[in-house]
C-alpha cells in the first residue's frame, strides 16, 4: 500500500462488544424474549481483543481505542 498511496495510513479502531443498551436493558434479553440466539459477549471481546493484538503487532497502524467505558 505504500508504494501506491505512501502518505494514506491505517486506523485501528479497538472497540468491544456490548450487552446493554443505554437504558439498562440487556441485548441478550432482548434476544431471548424473541427467541434468537444469545451472544457470547465476553467471548467475541476475546477473539476480537486477540485480532485487535495480532494487528497491532505486525503492522504500522495509529490506534482509536474506544474499549473504555464512560463513568
Amino acid at each position: 500500500m505504500q508504494d501506491k498511496v505512501p502518505s494514506c495510513g491505517i486506523i485501528l479502531v479497538k472497540a468491544q462488544f456490548e450487552d446493554l443498551f443505554t437504558d439498562g436493558s440487556s441485548l441478550n434479553e432482548w434476544r431471548k424474549k424473541r427467541k434468537y440466539p444469545v451472544v457470547d459477549i465476553e467471548r467475541l471481546n476475546c477473539i476480537w481483543n486477540k485480532m485487535n493484538d495480532y494487528i497491532e503487532t505486525h503492522f504500522n497502524v495509529q490506534i482509536l481505542d474506544m474499549t473504555q467505558k464512560k463513568v
